[in-house]
């Protein structure tokens, strides 16, 4: 009887031991990333599932989560509180990019803002050095709020061999009808002489030249959104030209609340994608 109770002691122990191992690995945390471009080095924030530290040899899809302006690596965390149980309800490894306010573009005015080099030459060979993430196109997304939903699209659309598909909620689609020009021209330059290059780095204009294998297009957005015009706009855009997408509008305005609800459907609509459920090449 004492042998016994011994034995139960020792399991109920180890089974502890087991679980506070397992609770106490960090799962959401930041790492380094060197920029050539830029001659610094840039925090990223990393979000791993659960099973990343069961399942030692798998590979996982990673979907890059970029943030609004003002915002940093840490604000989807803060939007989405319970971002890990979703990476691990779905196993995708989640990436949060540190951008500042640049419109995830290479700035002609400041050498010091060249983020699309950042995201697609730097950021994204460096994750695939230090995780085990999968390295072809149909197991890589991007896609973010706001001012990074504007930067997944650009950055997908124009870097096709590198993103199998992109997603944008409440994005700024449409730098040309952007209402607030002061928050581009830190890095466009002014604007009455870069019309030609905002137009060139906004989603609505560079659909047009998106072409079989071009990724596949998540955009959804709220009906109150000070944003929803362009938007509605671009998504008109992309059915008169063919393209196959999916968007969602509802009920809603340019909020974490929002965005808080709408990363659901855009985790459910990447692992659906990562899984090939969802056609993968424009046609």
């Amino acid at each position: 009887m004492k042998g016994c109770r011994i034995i139960s002691i020792f399991i109920f122990a180890a089974t502890a031991v087991c679980a506070c191992a397992s609770d106490c690995i960090e799962k959401v945390f930041d790492t380094q990333i060197k920029s050539e471009s830029m001659n610094k080095t840039i925090p990223a924030l990393v979000v791993l599932p659960d099973s990343y530290f069961t399942e030692g040899s798998r590979k996982y899809p990673v979907l890059y989560m970029l943030h609004g302006y003002t915002g940093s690596r840490k604000s989807w965390p803060k939007i989405k509180p319970d971002l890990q149980s979703l990476a691990s309800k779905y196993d995708i490894v989640v990436v949060c990019p540190e951008v500042g306010n640049t419109w995830y573009i290479d700035s002609p005015i400041d050498k010091n803002s060249q983020y699309e080099t950042y995201i697609t030459k730097e950021l994204v060979p460096q994750i695939e050095k230090k995780f085990r993430v999968e390295r072809d196109k149909s197991k890589r997304g991007i896609t973010g709020a706001s001012m990074g939903g504007h930067g997944a699209l650009i950055l997908a659309i124009r870097n096709p061999e590198i993103f199998g598909a992109a997603g944008s909620t409440s994005g700024a689609v449409n730098l040309l009808k952007h209402k607030n020009t002061l928050l581009l021209d830190k890095i466009f330059g002014d604007e009455a002489s870069t019309q030609e290059l905002r137009k060139n780095n906004s989603a609505f204009h560079l659909v047009e030249k998106m072409n079989p294998g071009s990724p596949y297009l998540f955009i959804d957005c709220g009906f109150d959104d000070f944003l929803f015009d362009v938007n509605k706009a671009l998504a008109e855009k992309l059915m008169k030209l063919k393209i196959p997408h999916d968007f969602t509008f509802r009920p809603g305005g340019h909020t974490h609340d929002y965005w808080n609800n709408a990363i659901e459907y855009h985790m459910l609509f990447f692992k659906r994608f990562f899984d090939g459920k969802i056609n993968k090449q424009n046609k």
